[in-house]
């Protein structure tokens, strides 16, 4: 999720975004945990708004 989809954010292509966050939407559903934890920055910046679409329940922590 780093390069192309952080681009795809800050141009404002929702779509793309929706497209590559559907292979780490299955990913993090194989999981089958109640909880998910992604620790990577890229997530903030290029598809948490998409993520929130999906996860209605998610949670954000931004540490800094």
């Amino acid at each position: 999720m780093f390069g192309p989809s952080i681009l795809a954010r800050h141009e404002n292509r929702d779509k793309a975004i929706r497209r590559l966050f559907a292979l780490k939407r299955r990913a993090i559903r194989l999981f089958s945990r109640k909880n998910y934890f992604e620790s990577n920055h890229a997530f903030l910046k290029s598809f948490c708004h998409v993520a929130m679409e999906s996860f209605p329940q998610m949670k954000l922590l931004h540490s800094i």
